[in-house]
C-alpha cells in the first residue's frame, strides 16, 4: 500500500489549468516576486501545499497558501532545502502520510533528514501537520568522518580525516511497515562513525505511529 508521492503531489505545470486549482494559480499571477513552485497538492478547495526549490536554500521547503487569507507560509514554520516527496503511504482508515528529505550544505557542514506529512482528514478541523523524524550529518565528499587517502610523489600513501570529533551517521535505508494500519512503523537505517576511533556500527531507529503523530521506539 505504500505508493509515490505523486498520489498527493502532481508537477504544477501539469494541473494549472485544472479549474480546482484555480485559486493557486490566480495567487501565483498576482505574486511575481515568488519563485516558480515544483509539485502541488490540493488539500481542499481553500488549502493548497507547494514544494519550491527554485530559490535559496533557506526560502526552499513546503509551502501552504490558505486562499481565504492569501495567507503563503512555510509548513511547520521552517525550511526545508531540496526537499524531495520519497513517497506516500496510509495509517488508520482515512489517515495519508508522505515522507519528506531534506539537505542542506553551508560552510562545509552537510546535513540531511526525514520529516513526515500528515494530511489531515478536514473534518478534524486541520488539514495537515508536518513533523521531524530524524537527521544525520556527514562529510560531504567522502561520507561519515571523511577519512581518505593520498600518494605523495615518493610513493608514500598518507591518509587523512576531515571530521576529528564526535559522531558523524548515515541515513543509508528506510522501509514503510504495516501501512494502511494503525500500527504503521517507519524504520530507518543508521550508519554511524565515531571519530575519534573511526569505528563504526550500523542500527535501526524505528517510529511508531501514536495518537496522530510518529514517535520513536524500542519496537521493530
Amino acid at each position: 500500500m505504500v505508493h509515490g508521492a505523486e498520489r498527493y503531489f502532481r508537477p504544477c505545470g501539469e494541473v494549472w489549468e485544472l479549474q480546482r486549482y484555480q485559486e493557486l494559480k490566480t495567487f501565483y499571477k498576482s505574486r511575481s516576486d515568488l519563485p516558480t513552485p515544483d509539485h502541488c497538492c490540493r488539500l481542499n478547495d481553500r488549502e493548497f501545499l507547494v514544494t519550491v526549490t527554485n530559490t535559496g536554500r533557506v526560502a526552499q521547503g513546503l509551502y501552504v497558501y490558505t486562499a481565504q487569507d492569501h495567507r503563503f507560509e512555510l509548513a511547520g514554520g521552517r525550511a526545508r532545502p531540496a526537499i524531495d516527496l520519497v513517497t506516500a503511504f496510509p495509517g488508520p482508515p482515512q489517515q495519508r502520510y508522505v515522507l519528506l528529505r531534506w539537505s542542506h550544505l553551508h560552510a562545509g557542514d552537510w546535513s540531511t533528514g526525514f520529516d513526515v506529512l500528515h494530511l489531515v482528514p478536514r473534518t478534524h478541523g486541520r488539514s495537515l501537520a508536518v513533523f521531524t523524524l530524524l537527521t544525520a550529518s556527514e562529510d560531504p565528499e567522502t561520507g561519515l568522518c571523511g577519512v581518505w587517502s593520498s600518494t605523495t610523489k615518493e610513493g608514500v600513501t598518507e591518509h587523512h580525516q576531515n571530521i576529528k570529533q564526535g559522531k558523524t551517521t548515515s541515513i543509508v535505508a528506510h522501509q514503510v511497515l504495516r501501512a494502511g494500519t494503525g500500527s504503521v512503523r517507519l524504520v530507518f537505517t543508521v550508519k554511524e562513525q565515531d571519530c575519534a576511533t573511526l569505528t563504526t556500527r550500523a542500527y535501526h531507529k524505528t517510529f511508531a505511529l501514536r495518537q496522530g503523530r510518529f514517535w520513536e521506539t524500542s519496537v521493530p
